[in-house]
């Protein structure tokens, strides 16, 4: 389909600024940020208050940060509705010291379908008379399908990260009690065969779940506007949830401005923040690189061609967040935005890029 106009891009995107604490894993090799100084060149730069990138994706559609994740991303994962109130059941790294417990999310535990497949069938088979069932369509969330009066109040999986678990133990009083739950999932998974393999090869075990997201969807206000391009769970299920044109970040930027006439398309990428949170360094860098050559460079480009009009650029992570926004033509609008991004600049320097 033909491109009637030219659309307004807005990226959203995780982590290409490395949080606070990532610093010193970061790789020795240089980073290309071409795309990155050329983008703050051309637009005015704004320096916000950090957020974490679901939570920045939940704002985007206009929901608050505790609105129920799982049913959302259970839409990224079936094709159909959850057909009552569910849960995230998901895997993860409990590490017991002295003083506290610390939780490592998926991103680092990165256990296979083949894993999970496993440990479903080993907690399947001793919930079966509570009525608990728990699937796990991706290897890193798990869902369990519950009654609307026997949620759990669970802190989101993006707030875990190397939080003290005391701090933020599942709470509600319901029929089943989860603390217990999640005590007995712990033993359970502790000499699960699995584990014993997994820790034979020198990786962390899959040693508990975590709960939390809690809940049903309600009805839909009404769709978000324009092209929603996204593989991020959130992002997806929010979409379809509520019946937006979408598509996966596997399609080029060129592919989507030739096959959609949407007047606005919004981009999320998270491929940097999986990175970040799996400690990755080599991958966290690849990432970047591709964000800024696949995605900013061509944005620029074909605004630059008039294929694209306004470039709106926000670059999230937990300290700090960027908003960049480039606006089309080449008159005095333009002129007066690269001044002020000259200004910015003194707060925002190129070397938080590299």
């Amino acid at each position: 389909m033909a491109t009637v106009s030219a659309p307004k891009l807005r990226f959203l995107i995780g982590d290409v600024l490395p949080p606070d604490g990532f610093a010193h894993h970061r790789p020795q090799t240089p980073l290309d940020v071409t795309p990155f100084d050329r983008l703050l060149n051309q637009g005015k730069v704004s320096r916000l208050p950090g957020t974490v990138l679901e939570e920045a994706i939940l704002d985007c559609f206009g929901l608050h940060a505790d609105f129920p994740a799982a049913p959302l991303t259970w839409l990224a994962d079936y094709p159909a509705p959850p057909q009552s109130a569910v849960v995230r059941a998901d895997p993860v790294h409990l590490a017991v010291s002295r003083d506290n417990v610390q939780l490592l999310d998926p991103d680092i535990v990165n256990p296979t379908a083949n894993e999970m497949q496993a440990i479903a069938e080993s907690l399947n088979a001793h919930y079966v008379s509570q009525g608990l069932t728990f699937a796990f369509p991706s290897p890193t969330r798990g869902y369990v399908a519950l009654r609307e009066h026997d949620l759990p109040i669970g802190t989101p999986i993006w707030r875990m990260p190397g939080a003290n678990v005391f701090d933020h133990l599942v709470l509600g009083k319901t029929l089943t009690n989860w603390r217990a739950v999640l005590n007995e999932i712990q033993m359970m998974l502790h000499a699960h065969p699995i584990n014993e393999a997994r820790q034979a090869r020198g990786e962390v075990a899959i040693n508990g779940l975590w709960f939390w997201g809690a809940g049903s969807l309600p009805n839909p206000a009404s769709a978000c506007p324009g092209l929603i391009v996204s593989d991020e769970p959130i992002a997806v299920g929010a979409t379809k949830w509520l019946g937006s044109d979408s598509a996966s970040t596997d399609t080029s930027l060129d592919a989507l401005l030739s096959e959609h006439d949407a007047d606005e398309m919004l981009i999320v990428l998270d491929c940097a923040t999986h990175a970040v949170r799996a400690v990755a360094p080599e991958a966290w860098q690849a990432a970047r690189n591709e964000i800024g050559q696949r995605w900013l460079q061509p944005a620029l480009d074909a605004q630059r061609a008039g294929r694209v009009s306004d470039i709106d650029v926000t670059l999230v992570n937990e300290s700090m967040t960027i908003r960049v926004a480039c606006q089309g033509g080449n008159g005095l609008a333009q002129r007066l935005l690269r001044g002020a991004s000259k200004i910015a600049r003194r707060q925002v320097r190129l070397a938080d890029f590299e």
